[in-house]
């Protein structure tokens, strides 16, 4: 099932320090309250970790949502440099990225890993934000799909052996040799990937889970538009361009309009 929401997440990556962020949140906290009274639309701020929880106070009692970049894999315990879903979850948490190609590229994230994460974030009343996509080798190989179920498996298995959550997750397709190249997949291609990940999450979820599809990937305000057209999409996981306000003001108003 779809949400009735369309959900822009902004992920800020590294590229802010926490000085950087508290500024460019400040500069622009006005408009970014005025921006999360669109209808239908939900807009989740992804900063690092340390800028998390100013932010909960800067955004206490507005319309918009915070989301992390990542969680740990375990609940708590002896995991020096982690954060627990759990910490997310106290100081405002909604959404929570995982299974971005950066951590699993740099940080050599296993799937059964980001499994884990999934089932923890849940048990918080988190909303996973979960990270598919291939490479270009993969891509021009038409390994795509193959590519796609093999990540997508150990999550949603576990997930659907998960009885005590019935909270909406969020599978954002973000085709690697897009992401920062300034490429996007035709709409075409697109509506194919995200017809063929409805049904497949429907195998093991059932059609009355709520299942948002985003995507991901240079998503700018010259593409907004035509991603809007894609019925299946429920939102945007944006990143470069989510650095800055008008360009992802324009973003959001182009896709939710």
């Amino acid at each position: 099932m779809k949400p009735e929401h369309s959900l822009i997440a902004a992920n800020w990556k590294m590229q802010f320090s926490f000085t950087e962020a508290i500024e460019f949140t400040s500069e622009y906290h006005e408009n970014f309250i005025d921006l999360s009274k669109k209808e239908s639309t939900i807009i989740a701020l992804c900063p690092s970790f340390p800028a998390l929880y100013p932010l909960s106070r800067y955004f206490k009692g507005s319309e918009i949502s915070l989301g992390a970049q990542d969680c740990s894999a375990y609940r708590s315990g002896a995991y020096t440099g982690q954060v627990c879903a759990a910490s997310l979850a106290q100081i405002g948490c909604h959404y929570c990225i995982i299974g971005h190609s950066e951590r699993r590229y740099y940080n050599h994230e296993t799937s059964d890993e980001i499994a884990e994460k999934a089932q923890r974030l849940l048990e918080q009343e988190i909303q996973p934000i979960m990270c598919i996509g291939e490479t270009k080798k993969e891509y021009e190989a038409k390994e795509t799909f193959c590519v796609l179920e093999q990540q997508l498996e150990p999550v949603l298995t576990k997930i659907s052996r998960f009885n005590e959550s019935h909270e909406p997750i969020y599978i954002a397709y973000e085709p690697i040799w897009s992401i920062g190249t300034g490429i996007v997949p035709s709409v075409d291609y697109l509506i194919q990937v995200f017809e063929w990940l409805t049904s497949h999450t429907q195998k093991f979820l059932g059609k009355e889970r709520i299942i948002g599809l985003l995507y991901g990937g240079s998503v700018s305000a010259e593409t907004a538009a035509d991603l809007h057209s894609i019925y299946p999409l429920s939102g945007l996981l944006v990143g470069g361009a989510s650095l800055d306000f008008q360009k992802f003001n324009n973003i959001v108003n182009l896709y939710c309009r």
